[in-house]
Order: C-alpha cells, then sequence, then structure tokens
C-alpha cells in the first residue's frame, strides 16, 4: 500500500529511530512521510481496541472485522490531511463508532452487551460484585442490562460503550462526539442513573 499525495524525505533523526520507538504523534508524522512500516505500527497500536468497539456494536465478528478495515481505509486516506488537532486512535474511534451506527441503521442489527462496562473509579456507576449464581443466571442478568442499554438514546449508548468498553477519557470521548467535555460526562452520568435505577430493585447493580 502506497501513501496517497507527496512522499517527503524522512527527517534524519527519524530515519536512525525504528518504527516502535516512536510516539504516536511522531508515528503519524512518519506515516505522512510516507513510511508504511509507520503506518502498520499505528495498525497494531490500535486494532485491538477498535475491533473491540466496532465487535462490541455489531455482535458480529466479520461485520467488526469489515467495519474496523474500512475505517483504516479511511485513516490511510486522510493521513495526508492530518492536522493534528486530535490523537489518531480517537479519530479511528470516531470513525469505527460512525460506520457501527450506519452498520446499525442499515441491518437494523442489536447492539451486544459490554462484559465490563462498570467503571473502578470514584466516577463508578457500582460496584464489579454481581449476586452469586450460576451461569445461567449470568447470562440472564447480561441479557437484561443488554436490553437496558439498548434503551439509552443513541448517542448515550455510544458515549457510554467508548468510556466502558474503549476505555477513552472524556476529553476523547467529546473530540469523538463533537461536543464538550461536561455534555460527555452529563450523559454517562444520566446512562448509569437510569441503569442503577431499573436494576436497583432486583439488586443486579448495588
Amino acid at each position: 500500500m502506497k501513501h496517497v499525495g507527496c512522499v517527503n524525505q524522512m527527517d534524519a533523526t527519524m530515519d536512525t529511530r525504528t518504527v516502535t520507538t516512536l510516539d504516536d504523534s511522531e508515528l503519524v508524522r512518519a506515516c505522512m512521510a510516507g513510511d508504511d512500516d509507520a503506518f502498520d505500527e499505528l495498525v497494531k497500536r490500535t486494532r485491538g481496541a477498535a475491533y473491540s468497539l466496532a465487535f462490541r456494536y455489531t455482535q458480529d465478528a466479520h461485520t467488526a472485522l469489515d467495519v474496523v478495515q474500512e475505517a483504516y481505509i479511511k485513516l490511510y486516506n486522510f493521513l495526508p490531511k492530518w492536522n493534528f488537532s486530535c490523537r489518531a486512535q480517537t479519530w479511528l474511534y470516531r470513525v469505527v463508532t460512525n460506520l457501527c451506527i450506519d452498520q446499525r441503521r442499515r441491518n437494523s442489527k442489536r447492539l451486544i452487551l459490554m462484559e465490563d462496562w462498570t467503571d473502578r473509579s470514584a466516577d463508578s456507576i457500582a460496584s464489579n460484585d454481581v449476586a452469586p449464581g450460576h451461569d445461567l443466571q449470568r447470562a440472564e442478568w447480561r441479557a437484561e442490562i443488554d436490553q437496558a442499554i439498548l434503551a439509552l438514546p443513541e448517542r448515550m449508548q455510544a458515549a457510554f460503550r467508548m468510556k466502558y468498553v474503549g476505555g477513552l477519557s472524556y476529553k476523547e470521548i467529546a473530540a469523538v462526539q463533537e461536543c464538550s467535555v461536561g455534555t460527555v460526562k452529563a450523559a454517562i452520568f444520566q446512562a448509569a442513573s437510569k441503569l442503577r435505577l431499573q436494576f436497583s430493585k432486583q439488586e443486579i447493580i448495588r
């Protein structure tokens, strides 16, 4: 794969370093300069999280792979115009999220339950403690949470997943959704409150 746009001569200081030693910003600059190895490294650093997010949305391995592949093609084609206004990972997550939403609208597929959507910080929705039970009870619990998350507004769902599946910061989620950090925090807090309220009487979340 050859990069779109002019291929510039790499900076001398960059030539003496392998792509694995570059930080994210330097890696993007190397990609912009036409270094295909740098793009491969960028993919290696981000593909796991990108695929995880896509799979949670689509609930289908093949569809998730297609989404991620399309997202990387978009990233590759956009690199010649990169302006460093955000991290490459943030931009990629935005594209993956939008592609998944488009996919959902086209196919009307159900979103998948996140396996570990509970934060461990002071902003935690609830503790990770789940009432003990058999596998069947756990599966039923997951299905109930899945349905509850599906009932959330679309942007609220997206913010919630990016926080608890993708592990993005509030600032990164705000960049993806093109809104303020305060808006993201409010959306995630509201989502948590809705879920806690729905399940508190059942002692599923406590």
